[in-house]
């Protein structure tokens, strides 16, 4: 069920996306032909927006699901750079400086949660705080033993009084 409102709901962004890039083809179709640099400000204005809005959700979806805001950032940028249809998927990007979406949204859910972090009391700290031990599954007693072996800690030693 969860599958079902994940790929409706990324069908809802493309189906909106679409609507939102005929304003760059307005541009693009007209006699004097609006140039790269003003439609690359359209398309990061209102059409990437739409994509990334719910970016952490888009970390739960497979690759085949996103595929339909993949060939709507492809088809935007090659309407901006003016590349032909066989152009291949990552030369509008280069071309006009873009990260490709996964990167992109993984970059924005840090940046997220940096700005969360640098709250000294917020409600919302604890729970994207992130805990090593979590993230590598190793107990940290064993992390402890392996720094001795490494001597990277070094116990200081007590004499007996």
């Amino acid at each position: 069920m969860l599958f079902f409102k994940e790929t409706a709901y990324i069908q809802h962004v493309h189906d909106k996306c679409l609507k939102r890039m005929n304003a760059l083809r307005l541009l693009k179709g007209t006699n004097w032909a609006a140039e790269k640099r003003p439609l690359l400000n359209i398309y990061r204005s209102i059409i990437r927006p739409v994509i990334e809005y719910g970016t952490e959700a888009y970390f739960f979806s497979s690759e085949t699901s996103l595929a339909p805001l993949f060939k709507v950032q492809f088809e935007a940028l090659r309407l901006c750079t003016g590349a032909m249809r066989s152009t291949l998927t990552i030369c509008p990007k280069h071309s006009c400086v873009e990260m490709p979406l996964e990167i992109r949204h993984e970059l924005l859910c840090w940046k997220y949660k940096a700005h969360f972090l640098t709250f000294l009391e917020h409600p919302t700290k604890i729970l994207i705080s992130d805990s090593w031990q979590e993230r590598f599954r190793i107990h940290p007693l064993s992390v402890l033993l392996i720094c001795l072996q490494k001597g990277l800690l070094q116990i200081p030693f007590l004499s007996p009084t």
